[in-house]
């Protein structure tokens, strides 16, 4: 019984640590708090049909679900993180964005994303 109990407590403390792991200096505690990070999103997956630009180079998103506990990483975690390292190259939009989910060997889900960061040209 005092196993379990042990157990237990270790499984309530680990799923109150920050849930999610990216490769990127953001971090996200729950996919509920997402419209904090919104605020100031380039344009992702756009159209750029017959508009100028140049490409910057590729960005790229990972998120990691830590414990079994907590929702699966979202597409939307995913064009957060992959704004946020664009504006770092000073671009205006990301195109060509591909996701892929699923679950890996060192995390219980997770959400990868890659696009090119482009800056618009007059």
């Amino acid at each position: 019984m005092k196993k379990q109990l042990t157990l237990a407590v270790c499984l309530i403390a680990l799923s109150g640590c920050s849930s999610y792991r990216t490769n990127s200096d953001m971090s996200f505690d729950s996919t509920d708090a997402l419209p904090a990070h919104t605020a100031n999103l380039l344009p992702i997956g756009i159209d750029v049909t017959g508009k100028k630009y140049d490409e910057l180079g590729t960005v790229k998103a990972s998120i990691k679900k830590l414990t079994a506990f907590h929702k699966n990483p979202t597409q939307e975690q995913a064009n957060i993180i992959l704004s946020h390292e664009a504006k770092k190259l000073d671009a205006d939009a990301v195109i060509d964005v591909t996701y892929d989910s699923g679950i890996a060997l060192d995390s219980w889900g997770r959400m990868k994303a890659e696009g090119t960061a482009i800056k618009f040209t007059k």
